[in-house]
């Protein structure tokens, strides 16, 4: 038996994790949910026989949410309404006005038609809102649209600590030894160059070099990253996922790093855990997207302004190998489109 729509609509909200905030009224359902800097409200009106709405008192209501959202820290409150009734043209006449866009507080209504199932957007209001659109027109259409069931692990996060006192302890033994900036005490203790990878066979340097680092300010730099993307992430992959992104990043960012410097001819002496950083900030892009809203503040949005800051930096820093930087970001980004393959859900209907 197919699904009541006005239960088929919340229920895209609810498997897609969006908050559930409590109305006082029993055919309204309100969602929310932050992007980039803005805070989405999206309110669920269904409007059977015994419902009306009112223009008027429909403002009212508007300005009770403004003064219940008020204090928000987000830069713009946009409200979407999506209102269901059997007839909706005396509606959209009523409510098809332009949102003024350099106000605080964005007002915009659509419709869904029981009748027709077909989502209405008035011509004068905002067409596009965090993809719904394209979703709901699914879900009238009877087409499955799917879903990530990914929610955040409670309890403490340690994985993400654990590898920064590896670090940690790893320079400070190299400091003991000798100096992380001597090339002899990097290379006894692990780092990476073509001739010892290839020449040599000596293949477990792709993974200690991740672990060494040249210096007090690369530590800082790669542990501050890791620390940053490293917890987030760690919240949403089981622990098995999140050390297989790490690992494989950091391998992948090295054998990128070896590619170039057989091609450029140059074998320099690499070590530091970039390219494993770069792997959670491409793997943190894949779940954010998945679960379409930010984690902790951080959106996708976010992740490629300091993925293009960081590419430029590489560029423009000597003796930083780029290389490493991408290969370890692509490898984030495969490695965690196929981890999540099995928490792919379909909406039932």
């Amino acid at each position: 038996m197919e699904k009541k729509l006005y239960n088929q609509i919340n229920d895209y909200f609810k498997n897609r994790q969006y908050q559930k905030i409590p109305t006082d009224i029993e055919n309204v359902a309100m969602y929310g949910m932050y992007d980039k800097s803005n805070l989405y409200l999206i309110n669920v009106i269904e409007l059977g026989p015994e419902f009306a709405l009112d223009p008027e008192r429909y403002l009212e209501y508007k300005q009770l949410t403004m003064q219940q959202f008020s204090k928000t820290e987000a830069d713009k409150v946009i409200l979407l309404n999506l209102i269901i009734a059997k007839e909706t043209q005396v509606l959209y006449d009523a409510f098809n006005f332009v949102p003024d866009l350099s106000e605080r507080f964005i007002d915009v209504v659509w419709f869904i038609n029981e009748n027709t199932r077909k989502l209405q957007i008035p011509k004068r209001q905002l067409k596009n809102i965090l993809n719904i659109d394209k979703e709901i027109k699914k879900i009238l259409n009877n087409e499955q649209t799917t879903y990530y069931k990914l929610k955040p692990r409670k309890g403490t996060v340690w994985i993400t600590w654990v590898l920064m006192s590896i670090n940690i302890a790893v320079w400070v033994n190299m400091e003991i030894r000798g100096s992380s900036l001597d090339l002899e005490t990097l290379i006894a203790s692990g780092a990476m160059s073509f001739p010892l990878v290839v020449l040599d066979g000596e293949y477990y340097r792709l993974v200690t070099a991740m672990f060494l680092h040249i210096g007090i300010l690369h530590l800082f730099h790669n542990m501050f990253s890791l620390y940053i993307f490293g917890y987030r992430l760690e919240r949403y992959l089981k622990i098995w996922q999140y050390l297989v992104v790490y690992i494989g990043s950091g391998l992948l960012g090295s054998l990128m790093s070896l590619t170039g410097a057989y091609i450029t001819g140059m074998y320099p002496v690499a070590a530091g855990a970039s390219g494993a950083v770069y792997g959670l900030i491409g793997s943190l892009l894949v779940v954010t997207n998945k679960i379409k809203k930010p984690i902790d503040g951080v959106s996708s949005y976010i992740l490629w302004v300091m993925f293009g800051i960081g590419i430029v930096f590489s560029i423009l820093t000597p003796n930083v190998d780029i290389l490493a930087h991408v290969g370890g970001f692509a490898g984030g980004i495969m490695m965690t489109h196929i981890l999540l393959k099995p928490a792919q859900k379909t909406d039932v209907l």
